[in-house]
């Protein structure tokens, strides 16, 4: 978490920008927020957030929205605050990272202007919602996504595009507690998610021939803190196959590490979208002893940086 406040600054002053050419009168760099003195640097960090795009929007009027600009910044430009603002969404507390995602919403909706909500709204879901992003974070664009459901400055169709990705990014949110399945192991014995019982549950939803798979296994083996701490039972690592050719997850599942339990969803539940929203593999849940999810849809580096705070 340390690392990631020292970020933020840097960031915020790499947000600013500068103009890449185009018509002087209407192009811009992005406005960087500013915090009052006043405010706390720990609450500052919610200021910014909450507050992140007011001058952006405020000062749009008359500028150009195109392929290339959105309100007179540059895509490029535009890229680099949407950086800032998705990583600042993910330091926050959830409530305050959604009321963000709403905030930002309602002025969109206030502002009236459809090319503008839709170049904003196109980059946001970049960031928050594509399962390749590393700052991505489901349950703050899921708030998005629900309030825009209900705009006027949408079509029908597009209002429940919306409405079903915001009914999706809501399934299993963060502070929640993580829905129960059955599983069954290496070993043929039936099992559930809540069964399993230690300070802290690693569940990767994944397959064996993912890379990005493999890629997680040899983190966590190679940091010697977190593979102790799973050997010492302090730490669960549960991984899930959620697809259908059984036979060749048999063949494979040998290749996990000793002490992780290894399963497959026998009943697709998991592909259902009916308990957790799997959109790409692979998907990290970090749960605490109660199961809480402290860490939903997570990209490794996150998950390994908030182990190693705790452990």
């Amino acid at each position: 978490m340390r690392r990631l406040l020292w970020i933020i600054p840097v960031l915020l002053l790499a947000s600013c920008g500068s103009r890449h050419g185009g018509d002087e009168s209407t192009s811009r760099a992005f406005p960087q927020v500013r915090v009052p003195s006043a405010v706390s640097e720990e609450d500052g960090m919610e200021y910014a957030a909450l507050h992140y795009w007011d001058e952006f929007i405020k000062g749009s009027d008359g500028r150009r929205t195109d392929s290339l600009y959105v309100a007179g910044v540059s895509m490029a430009d535009m890229e680099k605050a949407a950086g800032t603002f998705a990583s600042l969404v993910r330091i926050v507390p959830p409530k305050v990272a959604t009321d963000a995602l709403v905030r930002l919403e309602s002025s969109l909706d206030e502002k009236g202007d459809t090319a503008l909500f839709k170049g904003v709204a196109s980059i946001i879901e970049k960031y928050l919602y594509d399962p390749q992003s590393p700052v991505r974070n489901e349950d703050a664009f899921g708030a998005f996504a629900k309030a825009a459901s209900e705009s006027t400055l949408l079509t029908e169709p597009e209002r429940e595009a919306y409405a079903r990705r915001a009914s999706l990014a809501a399934l299993a949110p963060v502070g929640s507690v993580a829905p129960d399945f059955e599983f069954i192991d290496v070993k043929g014995r039936r099992r559930t998610l809540h069964g399993v019982r230690a300070e802290w549950t690693v569940l990767i939803f994944g397959n064996p021939d993912c890379e990005a798979c493999r890629t997680i296994v040899g983190v966590i083996e190679e940091d010697e803190a977190l593979s102790g701490s799973v050997k010492d039972g302090t730490i669960s690592i549960i991984d899930i196959y959620v697809d259908e050719d059984i036979e060749s997850w048999m063949a494979a599942s040998g290749t996990f590490p000793k002490g992780w339990i290894v399963g497959y969803d026998p009943l697709q539940v998991i592909r259902s979208d009916s308990l957790y929203h799997l959109r790409a593999i692979p998907s990290i849940y970090l749960l605490d002893r109660d199961k809480t999810i402290i860490l939903k849809d997570t990209p490794e580096e996150v998950l390994i940086e908030y182990l190693a705070s705790i452990i």
